[in-house]
């Protein structure tokens, strides 16, 4: 005699439970088949357009650095340091750069060797234009170098005080950047507004931070002349 198997009426019970299921929601996918499929088609286009936002910006990056790149081997070519024509060319890249591509690093880079043509050129003031641009929009490296040049251009314009005031900026901030030399054209600077005792101070520290630099016999010639005199 074959021996029949109960069936709990808890499993009979999920079984309607999910046969309820099933039919309220393919009921519900009848009933709003044409919401679901703009629904679906919108974020299917949200996916699609998200993805060629991604790759028309690394595009756009690719290219920025691409066209940086040809400037700069230009202007770092053999015997095109002091060719005014080829850097009025690089300058105008550049500019272009800038121009195209403002939210990329490559615009930063571009502001920042535009600023160093203007150096060289002794357009202080422009040079200095072009740091701030570097310094406000972006950090790291390429804020440290803006502030550098900076420094160097208002010492070049004999605004010893603003200098002064830049090196030190830059000495008290985190930078990755090796701050002797700035300890050095604080002591530069003061020396320049006949301020012993501050170039002394600024010469003494670089001394105590940098005790076996190169540069350490020369700045202990300096204390000691500034003592001196």
């Amino acid at each position: 005699m074959g021996i029949r198997k109960k069936v709990k009426k808890k499993k009979v019970q999920d079984a309607d439970e999910f046969l309820t299921t099933s039919g309220k929601l393919f009921l519900y996918v009848s009933n709003n088949w044409k919401s679901i499929l703009s629904w679906s088609i919108g974020l299917l286009l949200i996916i699609l357009i998200s993805i060629g936002f991604v790759y028309n910006k690394k595009r756009k990056y690719a290219k920025a650095f691409e066209e940086l790149y040809k400037a700069t081997v230009l202007l770092e070519s053999e015997n095109q340091e002091d060719n005014n024509d080829v850097k009025e060319k690089v300058s105008e890249i550049y500019e272009e750069i800038i121009r195209k591509y403002p939210r990329t690093k490559a615009a930063g880079y571009a502001n920042l060797y535009l600023g160093h043509i203007y150096y060289e050129k002794g357009l202080y003031d422009k040079a200095i234009e072009a740091y701030n641009e570097v310094k406000d929009k972006w950090g790291g490296i390429l804020r440290e170098d803006a502030w550098e040049g900076i420094g160097y251009s208002y010492e070049r314009l004999g605004k010893y005080k603003e200098a002064i005031d830049i090196y030190n900026k830059i000495i008290e901030g985190e930078g990755s950047m090796p701050k002797g030399q700035y300890y050095i054209s604080l002591g530069r600077c003061y020396e320049e507004i006949k301020d012993k005792e501050g170039a002394s101070k600024a010469y003494t520290e670089f001394i105590e931070k940098y005790p076996d630099s190169k540069e350490a016999e020369m700045i202990k010639d300096k204390i000691k002349e500034l003592k001196e005199g």
